[in-house]
């Protein structure tokens, strides 16, 4: 997702930054998250994953199942 996207969601639903996380798969998708500043959830269970890279950028949200990706966002609210 392009950063511009993620800027149009946050104004057409009213949404704080600090009140939003994006679910992505892909490098890009943290980098987009990063120019807007807000929290990329990166979601590895996928074949086609880099988790290597993931780790390397986003070492502290990486989520290797559904499971564990729910629990998480439980805990946040």
């Amino acid at each position: 997702m392009e950063h511009n996207n993620i800027i149009k969601l946050l104004k057409k639903y009213c949404i704080n930054k600090d009140e939003f996380c994006y679910v992505g798969d892909a490098l890009s998708d943290i980098v987009a998250c990063r120019e807007v500043s807000v929290t990329c959830l990166s979601a590895a269970w996928s074949n086609s994953v880099d988790l290597k890279e993931l780790k390397k950028i986003n070492p502290n949200h990486i989520f290797n199942d559904v499971c564990s990706l729910k629990i998480f966002l439980e805990g946040a609210i």
